[in-house]
């Protein structure tokens, strides 16, 4: 499957909500958007492994990028709920609680996830 600028939807919704946060101070915005381009992501996911479809899953350290700055809108949008529960999404990539990253198959992944936990374990609220 092509993507526009050979960058999948998930990394461009990324980009746009750090611009729409950051650059514009629309945190709940860039949330919203977020939270959708994470939800079709996942989805088109599912359903291509349902459908033995042969298209590349979202790879994995989009996803932890994505879901650690997700973790991030929701704490500037006082949704310390919605934070856990983005981070524990993000956790389950890690390998706890959900489909381990194995660094012994690759370290450069299993990396990139460990850094946007210790990221998002950041901004987390103490509780």
């Amino acid at each position: 499957m092509g993507h526009r600028g050979g960058r999948r939807p998930l990394a461009r919704a990324l980009d746009a909500a750090v611009v729409q946060a950051d650059s514009h101070g629309e945190p709940a915005q860039a949330r919203k958007a977020l939270t959708g381009a994470l939800r079709r992501a996942t989805d088109q996911d599912r359903r291509a492994a349902e459908d033995g479809a042969t298209v590349a899953p979202t790879p994995v350290a989009e996803l932890a990028r994505a879901l650690a700055y997700l973790v991030e809108l929701c704490v500037r949008t006082g949704d310390e709920q919605a934070a856990r529960d983005a981070f524990a999404r993000l956790a389950a990539l890690a390998g706890t609680g959900g489909p381990a990253v194995d660094p012994a198959v690759d370290p450069a992944v299993a990396a990139a996830v460990d850094d946007a936990v210790a990221e998002a374990r950041a901004v987390l609220p103490p509780g």
